[in-house]
């Protein structure tokens, strides 16, 4: 009688070990994605704020070049926010990476000689771009959802 006791008693140690295995596998996989549904929560809710102020800066940027050569200063200033606002989405949404990195080539090249109207203009069609490639992928989201 008492070895079947003890039998009964390691197999329910048993079962309670590998219950508790299992339980904790659960609460980690539940806990990464609360975690990556967090991160595409802010980030679904930030791109429309991120769109309006990278629109904002392509039409700044439009403005300033009626008179290039007096507003060189103001569009490197307006170019400093937009990268600001590009490395916040970039640390948020790899899908934006490529596009993001792409366009920051085009800012260094504009930056080391910010009087060539050629390479300003390939920046606004950059920025542009970039801002049509975010636009998509939100929509892209949404679909998704």
């Amino acid at each position: 009688m008492l070895t079947s006791i003890s039998d009964v008693a390691s197999v329910a140690s048993i079962l309670g070990l590998l219950i508790s295995v299992v339980s904790l596998v659960i609460s980690i996989w539940v806990l990464m994605n609360t975690l990556k549904l967090k991160s595409e929560f802010r980030l679904f809710i930030g791109v429309p704020r991120l769109l309006n102020k990278l629109s904002e800066s392509a039409s700044s940027l439009l403005m300033l070049s009626r008179r290039f050569a007096t507003f060189r200063p103001l569009i490197l200033a307006e170019l400093s926010k937009i990268e600001a606002n590009i490395d916040s989405v970039k640390e948020k949404d790899e899908k934006t990476e490529g596009a993001v990195a792409r366009f920051q080539i085009v800012i260094k090249i504009y930056r080391d000689d910010p009087g060539n109207k050629d390479k300003f203009w390939e920046v606004h069609g950059q920025l542009l771009g970039l801002i049509e490639k975010i636009k998509n992928i939100q929509e892209d989201r949404l679909e998704e959802r």
